[in-house]
């Protein structure tokens, strides 16, 4: 369970929980795949942190574990459904209609404005694909400022984003923009989406 709770893909707890069913003979090449994309996938996030913010050791994992708990306990009463943790940032309904994907990022100083950096994850698009009642939560540097938008929306955006290109942990760089009361995701094709509207 603890395995679980801090994979970012679904898919790999269903291999896992394949391989522990009695079986016949052992498949070697499947266990050590197995393997291999598990330890992959509970790095991402340390390898990730350390590219982008190298010399940021003063915010470690369980403060961003508390942040996100604290902000699926307002997205939960906000929609009125309970969420279940699926992965490390994944929730579902308990009838599975539906699909969260909480991601929480600190706050950075930019001249006038608030910055907040996320990866968002190939596995996770696929997670939000799987319902319609799919949101893309952020939580910006505290469970009081939280962007709720409906994956419908956001998927839209993905193709504006700058990309890290590493096989099945290939992610998109989100990043938001705080200025006053105004929140924009920045977009490459120099036009900022406006997001204010999402905010809980």
């Amino acid at each position: 369970m603890t395995v679980k709770e801090n994979l970012n893909d679904t898919k790999t707890f269903q291999q896992i929980n394949e391989v522990l069913r009695p079986l016949e003979y052992t498949k070697i090449d499947q266990l050590i795949d197995i393997i291999f994309h598990t330890t992959e996938d509970l790095q991402l996030v340390t390898d990730v942190n350390d590219e982008i913010n190298p010399s940021q050791n003063d915010n470690p994992k369980s403060n961003k574990d508390e942040m996100n708990d604290l902000c699926i306990e307002k997205i939960s009463r906000k929609l009125n459904v309970s969420l279940i943790k699926q992965g490390r940032c994944l929730y579902s309904s308990p009838d599975n209609k539906y699909h969260i994907v909480c991601i929480v990022s600190k706050s950075y100083e930019r001249k006038n404005m608030l910055r907040y950096w996320y990866a968002f994850r190939y596995a996770q698009q696929e997670f939000l694909e799987e319902v319609e009642q799919a949101y893309i939560a952020f939580g910006c540097g505290s469970d009081e400022s939280i962007l709720l938008i409906p994956f419908s929306t956001f998927g839209s955006y993905l193709n504006f984003f700058s990309k890290t290109e590493k096989g099945k942990s290939s992610y998109w760089h989100v990043e938001v923009y705080q200025k006053d009361n105004t929140f924009e995701i920045r977009r490459n094709n120099d036009s900022n989406a406006v997001v204010t509207k999402y905010l809980m």
